[in-house]
């Protein structure tokens, strides 16, 4: 086996870590690690930015992560929702093309968890006269 992850140890899961003749190196790998949960092409048309891209449920990451692929060339985009804190669970697109989540929070107890299901949607777009924006788009902006 070639992998390049670690157990929780810390120790090397495989003894060839990098490279096995007859196979692939990976087109690409986190490091750190990312602990992917979930993923999907995204296709539909709610999320322009996101279409044609993989995007990657992490758990004890506690992100999504968008990856950009071009034929044999693999890039991590942005990463999102890290500021809830919680594990990702399972993310799917919905026949709607917005993206749905499923999380898992803090444990209450030895069989009981928290956690929430979650709807993706685009912010909805500024409007006012003049500016293009509302009155009230510096209170709302987090910027």
């Amino acid at each position: 086996m070639v992998s390049m992850g670690r157990h929780y140890s810390g120790s090397l899961v495989s003894d060839q870590p990098f490279h096995r003749d007859g196979m692939d190196d990976p087109l690409f790998f986190w490091n750190p690690n990312f602990n992917p949960e979930n993923m999907f092409f995204y296709t539909g048309d709610k999320f322009p930015r996101l279409k044609g891209s993989l995007i990657v449920a992490g758990a004890s990451t506690k992100k999504i992560a968008q990856m950009v692929i071009r034929g044999a060339f693999v890039r991590q985009g942005d990463t999102m929702l890290n500021a809830l804190g919680v594990r990702f669970r399972d993310i799917r697109q919905g026949p709607d093309g917005f993206i749905d989540l499923l999380t898992e929070g803090r444990l209450r107890g030895p069989n009981d968890t928290d956690g929430m299901v979650l709807r993706l949607e685009p912010a909805p777009a500024a409007t006012g006269a003049g500016s293009g924006k509302s009155e009230n788009a510096a209170a709302e902006s987090p910027d």
